[in-house]
């Protein structure tokens, strides 16, 4: 009981008044530029304003009409993950909702910010995507095999848009077709010369 008390006074004046209120954030951040068609392409997802957390659990929607997810993995922000990759619930993938996407350590809490995940997509149409993250991080109260845990925040909305577009075929510049217009009429004057 001690134990926990200390604990919690630890975590009530790190996180100060006004830390408490704002919270950490989640935010999926796009690849720069527009997305081709055919593609894969990888959305990571950071965390800022993160105090004493170790572990995450959150969930993660697409439009399954114009995105196909192929895998996700550890960004790095845990120094010690519990498993090499997140685990993540694909039970409702069909509707675009990736669930609980989440790891843990069995360790004391990080604290800033940094790259929770990188989620890795295929592009399957042209359109404009949205993507949203919801979810949890968890900080430890007491000691970790007691399995005392807390939800630090469960309203961390972020959504972000996704241009999705065709790949450009090549238009030749007026000077190429020039130049091969007079490559062939070289060509024609020599075969008929010859």
């Amino acid at each position: 009981m001690y134990k926990q008390f200390i604990s919690s006074l630890a975590l009530a004046l790190t996180l100060g008044t006004g830390a408490a209120t704002a919270g950490p954030v989640l935010t999926p951040v796009p690849p720069a530029g527009p997305i081709n068609v055919g593609s894969t392409f990888n959305i990571g997802v950071d965390i800022s304003n993160a105090v004493f957390v170790n572990g995450y659990q959150f969930d993660f929607a697409f439009d399954p009409l114009l995105m196909e997810f192929i895998s996700v993995s550890e960004g790095g922000f845990l120094p010690f993950p519990l498993f090499a990759d997140p685990l993540v619930d694909l039970s409702d993938i069909a509707n675009g909702n990736l669930l609980a996407i989440g790891n843990y350590m069995a360790d004391a809490g990080v604290s800033g910010s940094g790259r929770l995940v990188n989620l890795s997509f295929k592009a399957l149409a042209a359109g404009t995507a949205s993507v949203t993250a919801t979810g949890g991080l968890y900080t430890v109260l007491d000691d970790w095999d007691l399995g005392i845990q807390e939800d630090l925040s469960t309203t961390t909305v972020e959504t972000i848009r996704l241009d999705l577009v065709q790949p450009n075929t090549v238009v030749p510049e007026p000077s190429t077709w020039a130049l091969g217009l007079a490559g062939l009429a070289a060509l024609a004057f020599r075969l008929r010369r010859g």
